[in-house]
């Protein structure tokens, strides 16, 4: 709270001037929440959810953030139960904080799907479809 001049304490003023000084708290308490940045939120949403965005386009909607630890934000399946973990480079890591890739990731995660599967056997069968931009770790 920006406060140029010091309130005064509570009980030092009676009647008019005490009424006047309630108001004038409550309306500092207000005027702080009201002129919190708006962006700040914002910030802290992109924060949390870039990392699965990007290192999993397809699957993000399946995950729900839980908790951040340091840069690593960590995830957990809405279904499954299972959890991921991801910095903001889109690096997976393991539950000891090791660095795993991300097929490894999924496989812990219970999540080796099919969209994992096909595009091992696209990589396999030398196809030239380049249009699947996940991340390759």
């Amino acid at each position: 709270m920006v406060s140029y001049l010091p309130l005064p304490r509570r009980g030092a003023l009676s009647g008019k001037s005490a009424r006047t000084c309630r108001r004038w708290r409550l309306f500092s308490c207000v005027l702080v929440l009201v002129c919190s940045p708006p962006c700040r939120t914002a910030e802290i949403e992109h924060r949390h959810n870039a990392p699965i965005q990007t290192a999993l386009p397809k699957e993000a909607s399946d995950y729900e953030w839980k908790r951040e630890t340091g840069e690593v934000q960590s995830y957990q399946h809405t279904h499954a139960g299972s959890w991921l973990h991801i910095d903001p480079q889109g690096q997976f890591y393991d539950r000891q904080a090791q660095p795993i890739t991300r097929e490894a990731a999924l496989e812990q995660a219970g999540q080796s799907s099919a969209h994992t599967l096909g595009d091992n056997a696209q990589a396999q069968s030398g196809s030239k479809d380049n249009t699947d931009l996940g991340l390759s770790l």
